[in-house]
């Protein structure tokens, strides 16, 4: 139950009174989680889990690719600090690789994002699941007599 506490001003502060009002306006079984839901089916929106795990799963992905990339990088500006000499070449190859960097962590993270949110994912599991058993079908009734007898 939603409440509301009103003061009464006056021109004196020691007579102040604290008074507690009944809103009704708010349910009493109101949950946001239910509401939440019901938007979610209202709209046809992926569940709130596969939104959790594809904002996950983008964040690894992105943070892989950030790393790889500035490791990269970093070898790649040594290396022509060292063979060229000149500090503006190794300081353009650093930036170029950073600007690169940065650019495929964004591609990636959105890439696999929406590649779990829009449920392309599980067509992918169906077909992989039903070419390994295609693969291993045939040993399967060799297995099922082996484990009977």
């Amino acid at each position: 139950m939603v409440t509301k506490v009103k003061t009464q001003s006056a021109a004196a502060p020691s007579s102040k009174k604290a008074t507690v009002i009944e809103d009704s306006a708010a349910p009493d079984s109101f949950s946001f989680t239910e509401s939440l839901h019901g938007l979610f089916e209202q709209f046809e929106l992926p569940s709130g889990k596969r939104v959790l795990i594809s904002f996950i799963v983008g964040i690894l992905a992105g943070g892989v690719t950030a790393y790889l990339g500035a490791t990269l990088t970093m070898y790649l500006t040594v290396g022509a600090a060292l063979l060229t000499g000149s500090a503006f070449i190794a300081f353009m190859v650093m930036f170029i690789g950073y600007a690169l960097s940065i650019l495929a962590t964004a591609a990636l993270a959105g890439k696999v994002q929406s590649f779990i949110l829009s449920g392309d994912i599980d067509r992918c599991y169906q077909k992989v699941s039903s070419r390994v058993v295609g693969w291993f079908g045939a040993s399967k009734d060799f297995v099922t007599a082996k484990v009977a007898s």
